[in-house]
């Protein structure tokens, strides 16, 4: 409906789902912390292309630390942290010059 249907492909399910699929400019996951750990220490960060973000919500403030740590031990930068009462967001950037 907004015409951008040619540019943006939009994909949804596991990475065991999309495997195949090529990297990614924006990935999006809202859901609870263990399952983000569980995706960035099943490879999520390494299909992100260089300069793409990971969009991380959904996350209790207790755990965002744990979050943020996987994130940049796989390389991905911390760019944004955002926080209403007690739920997270994090942002993260894959750099552009690896």
């Amino acid at each position: 409906a907004n015409g951008v249907a040619e540019s943006v492909r939009v994909m949804l399910g596991s990475l065991e789902d999309i495997d195949g699929a090529g990297n990614w400019d924006l990935v999006l996951a809202n859901i609870l912390a263990p399952v983000i750990l569980e995706l960035l220490q099943g490879g999520l960060a390494s299909r992100i292309r260089p300069g793409g973000l990971v969009v991380c919500s959904g996350i209790i403030a207790e755990q965002a630390p744990t979050i943020q740590a996987a994130m940049l031990k796989r390389g991905i930068l911390l760019a944004a942290r955002k926080q209403i009462r007690d739920w997270v967001t994090l942002v993260g950037r894959r750099p552009s010059d690896e």
